[in-house]
């Protein structure tokens, strides 16, 4: 991004409109990339991946740091430090249950649509989407264990699970290229 910014502010085009199709595991080193520009368009786009439930807090954070001070929508006075509210996460049961949802989703996908690579680019993506949501909602870094949870063991927190591209049957160039379509 920061080569990228040198070019100027028009390069900043491209990257806003793909800004959609930023697969969500990778969301928030794109914000800690914008948040480091000093440019409008990267206030702009920051302020699009502000309604990306796995980084609105990031990008609440680097919008704050840009502006010396968090300010209320409201008042426009800093705010006054107040208790979290609580947000009930969801139990172990529950996670576990929708990481076994997500896993027959995608192997059943995936088994649709073998060999078409837009088709199967479009699954993955949702996917990891779908993946960086759950693990954001038990408070969990949305990134970490994505190419282990759907090629090695299937594993979310405490129940192994064979994996979704191993019940999908894979070809090792179909297994090769869905890892890398979520690397």
């Amino acid at each position: 991004m920061q080569i990228a910014y040198q070019a100027g502010d028009n390069i900043f085009d491209t990257f806003a409109k793909r800004l959609r199709k930023v697969p969500a595991w990778r969301l928030p080193w794109l914000v800690d990339e914008l948040a480091v520009v000093a440019s409008p368009m990267a206030t702009a786009m920051l302020k699009d991946l502000s309604k990306k439930k796995s980084v609105a807090a990031r990008v609440e954070e680097a919008l704050a740091a840009r502006s010396g001070k968090a300010k209320t929508a409201t008042t426009g006075e800093k705010e006054k430090p107040t208790a979290k509210t609580k947000v009930k996460k969801p139990s172990l049961k529950e996670t576990e249950a929708r990481f076994e949802e997500l896993t027959v989703w995608v192997a059943g996908e995936l088994g649709k649509v073998r060999g078409k690579k837009k088709q199967e680019r479009a699954i993955l993506d949702e996917a990891t989407s779908r993946y960086a949501d759950i693990r954001t909602d038990i408070g969990e870094d949305p990134t970490e264990y994505v190419v282990h949870f759907f090629a090695a063991d299937g594993c979310g927190f405490s129940k192994q699970r064979e994996p979704a591209f191993h019940r999908a049957k894979p070809t090792d160039v179909e297994l090769a290229r869905w890892i890398e379509l979520i690397s």
